[in-house]
């Protein structure tokens, strides 16, 4: 089962992961949003349904890293059509040298790499999570 309107978010920071579950919901689109802070929670979570719409991960995590995370879900048939969101301050070519990515492309790996920090909030975010496709169930209609 796929929830289109469920958002989770791993962001260690409890401060900013309120405002970005907050700010997902009014202004992204999500009906529900659920935060988690650390990788293994955020595997715990994946492991039970519903599988969400996205997940929003910074690429900075105590013990892994968003590329892990990724990966992980990459590799998960039945996280096949949620959208993995990489929310960081952590310049691309640097994300690049990850030894992890070898032979992954960042663009493939994730649906969005939306830069944090000055001019890219929460709220540029949640616009940008706005724009992932939404599954569609079987028996409806565009």
């Amino acid at each position: 089962m796929h929830d289109n309107s469920l958002i989770l978010i791993v962001e260690d920071n409890p401060e900013l992961g309120a405002r970005l579950t907050r700010d997902v919901r009014r202004y992204g689109g999500a009906e529900a949003a659920e935060l988690v802070q650390e990788y293994d929670e955020a595997i715990a979570r994946l492991l039970n349904e519903p599988a969400p719409h996205a997940v929003v991960m910074e690429y900075r995590m105590r013990a892994h890293t968003g590329v892990d995370l990724a990966l992980w879900m990459a590799a998960q048939p039945r996280l096949a059509d949620t959208h993995r969101v990489l929310y960081t301050a952590t310049p691309r070519a640097l994300i690049a040298q990850n030894p992890a990515l070898a032979g992954h492309s960042l663009d493939m790996l994730f649906a969005l790499v939306v830069p944090k920090g000055a001019g890219s909030g929460p709220r540029v975010l949640a616009a940008a999570l706005s724009t992932l496709p939404r599954q569609v169930a079987a028996g409806e209609e565009d």
